[in-house]
């Protein structure tokens, strides 16, 4: 002061360490999957969906970012997201006959879903050929070996899987029809004179 006179005071100030929070990498998903979200940091949490628990799972229907706040014991917070992208999914579609006669030659189509896709097919039992990829047209030919008329159904399966990898499956069952025997019976001529001869 004016006589020369110092005072010193000390404040010590405490420096709280925050907590580091965690939401996990980014995660990409088909349309209608779902995942787990791990949340990491001391302290508790709070995300973005209102969950307050360490692990979320999710299933958007778009494309989504989560976000997850942890709060230590002293008060300060950290803050993370994680993007959780969505695909979409192609749609697998059968066309063809459903009702089938044996030895019948069936063309089978699927829908195309864009470049990049593949189709794998099963034609299913007595078919030939059984198996085949890619959209089609595909001609296949059924054998039967049951008796006359409805004879069996069969299952002919389609998965498509987009180029982001998602997939989808259709499964159409068919009628086959196994064809009818024909008889003959042979007649001897005869001449007489009904007959004008």
């Amino acid at each position: 002061n004016i006589g020369g006179c110092t005072a010193t005071s000390q404040v010590d100030i405490l420096v709280n360490t925050p907590p580091v929070a965690g939401a996990g990498s980014d995660v990409t998903l088909c349309d209608g999957e779902k995942t787990t979200l791990n949340g990491t940091g001391i302290g508790t949490y709070l995300w973005s969906n209102d969950s307050t628990t360490t692990s979320i799972t999710v299933s958007p229907s778009a494309t989504t970012t989560y976000f997850v706040t942890v709060t230590a014991a002293n008060g300060c917070q950290d803050i993370d997201d994680v993007l959780v992208s969505i695909n979409p999914r192609p749609v697998a579609n059968i066309s063809g006959n459903t009702n089938i006669c044996e030895f019948e030659v069936v063309t089978y189509t699927a829908d195309d879903v864009g470049a990049g896709a593949t189709y794998v097919w099963g034609f299913g039992v007595d078919a030939s050929p059984s198996t085949a990829t890619g959209v089609g047209p595909h001609n296949v030919t059924y054998t039967n070996t049951g008796v006359n008329g409805l004879n069996k159904s069969n299952d002919v399966f389609l998965t498509v899987t987009n180029v982001n990898g998602c997939e989808d499956t259709d499964l159409e069952t068919f009628n086959i029809y196994k064809l009818p025997e024909v008889s003959t019976t042979s007649v001897s001529p005869s001449c007489g004179v009904d007959d004008g001869s």
